[in-house]
């Protein structure tokens, strides 16, 4: 999905990248004459295939609840930060800060730090987790319908097994 997103930013020439005199810059219609970058297409390989390329072979051994999710929550993170250095700020913005720093960059860091944080602290975990699986009397679930929520909980994993159909949940303890 990301992937197709990007290239579909790409073929209606916008959120193109900054001015370059690399090999492969483009000049976009409505983004003045000079060639850009084509951050589009460098988010849909990074955010696209290479993520999902990492995600399926990180996900084909059995993980801890949540490191699927968590490694693509800090892979989707970190390449957005990256490629954020050659586009162009959102016209209506600008630079938030120290004359680099764009929205898209500054979203980013709450996803790292969050997923930082349920790395490290010691059971805490992204869930997914199905409304109609059996739970343990001591665990309260907050359903919500919309498909495959990731929350971010500093409690046990509700289910480490390949369940479907997936509804969001909420863990709480």
């Amino acid at each position: 999905g990301l992937f197709f997103g990007r290239l579909g930013n790409f073929i209606n020439g916008e959120l193109w990248g900054k001015v370059s005199d690399a090999p492969w810059a483009i000049v976009f219609p409505g983004a003045g004459p000079l060639p850009r970058h084509p951050s589009q297409l460098y988010e849909a390989v990074l955010e696209g295939l290479v993520l999902f390329i990492m995600v399926w072979v990180f996900s084909l051994k059995p993980r801890k609840a949540g490191a699927v999710s968590g490694l693509f929550a800090m892979g989707y993170a970190v390449f957005r930060f990256a490629v954020e250095f050659v586009r162009m700020p959102d016209v209506q913005l600008g630079y938030l800060a120290f004359g680099w720093l764009t929205m898209g960059q500054l979203l980013c860091v709450p996803l790292m730090l969050a997923t930082v944080s349920a790395i490290s602290l010691p059971g805490a975990v992204f869930c997914i987790a199905d409304a109609t699986e059996s739970i343990p009397a001591k665990r309260k679930m907050v359903t919500q319908s919309i498909p495959a929520y990731a929350s971010f909980s500093f409690r046990q994993p509700v289910t480490t097994q390949r369940i479907a159909p997936v509804t969001a949940a909420v863990c709480s303890g």
